[in-house]
């Protein structure tokens, strides 16, 4: 079992973590998947939106996108599944990488890579799409909560008279949806490790999620900028090893 510092030091292993076959095989996976899934149902919803086939190939090959174009209702329908496909199977892969990762830290050398993947998407795959998708709810629904307030605001001397009188608590309601929207960002770095690792459900995840943004926000800010910076130095290092290895083989 790896030794772990529990501190910054250990974000400085990320990288080398990553760097691995395994890794980066459960990603490609759910990445094709994904993204495959979205062209499909993308270039489907032009399709039924009336645009020539032949046409949007040529303009957006395999991005094929939505924006700027006069769609009908449907459309965009079509077009949201393929997004939330695609971001489904991203989670899918996010939470197999960290699965692996995990059980290497443990010591289980012996975890494949489809014992991953069948742990995230056939065992863990509502979970973690759902932690994210809850917290949006809440927020979504604290909204229109708020819109109707606002409609019974306009009624004539009754209504501007009740808004007037329960402005500490409507103040509230909109810090509260400020704080749940942090923690819905939390989640959106954080849910695929925390399912990966608790082996729990949706509510674990958002649980966690909260629990981070309230009593750890500076640590989490400081180690996703300090991830960052090895990231892109990590990136930096391998692309230049990648180009001396293009100069070689040409030269060869």
């Amino acid at each position: 079992m790896t030794e772990m510092r529990f501190d910054f030091r250990d974000i400085f292993r990320s990288a080398r973590l990553a760097f691995s076959f395994q890794r980066l095989w459960i990603q490609f996976v759910s990445f094709a998947i994904g993204y495959a899934g979205y062209v499909v149902l993308t270039y489907l919803s032009l399709l039924a939106g009336g645009k020539n086939i032949g046409i949007m190939l040529s303009r957006y090959g395999l991005v094929p996108g939505v924006t700027g174009l006069h769609l009908p209702w449907y459309s965009w329908i079509i077009f949201g599944i393929g997004a939330f496909f695609m971001l489904f199977f991203w989670f899918v892969g996010a939470t197999g990488v960290a699965r692996a990762t995990y059980m290497q830290l443990k010591g289980n050398t012996f975890y494949t890579w489809k014992e991953a993947f069948n742990f995230s998407l056939k065992k863990k795959g509502a979970s973690v799409i759902s932690t994210p998708v809850t917290i949006f709810a809440i927020i979504f629904f604290t909204c229109v909560g708020g819109y109707i307030v606002g409609l019974l605001g306009k009624i004539p001397y009754l209504g501007e008279l009740g808004i007037s009188l329960f402005t500490v608590l409507w103040f509230g309601a909109a810090f509260f949806v400020v704080f749940v929207s942090l923690a819905l960002i939390v989640a959106l770095f954080l849910a695929p490790s925390i399912i990966a690792t608790t082996d729990d459900d949706a509510f674990e995840g958002m649980f966690q999620s909260f629990s981070v943004l309230w009593a750890q926000p500076w640590r989490f800010i400081l180690y996703e900028v300090l991830l960052v910076v090895v990231m892109v130095l990590s990136f930096g290092t391998f692309a230049f090893f990648m180009k001396k290895a293009w100069i070689v083989m040409n030269q060869i």
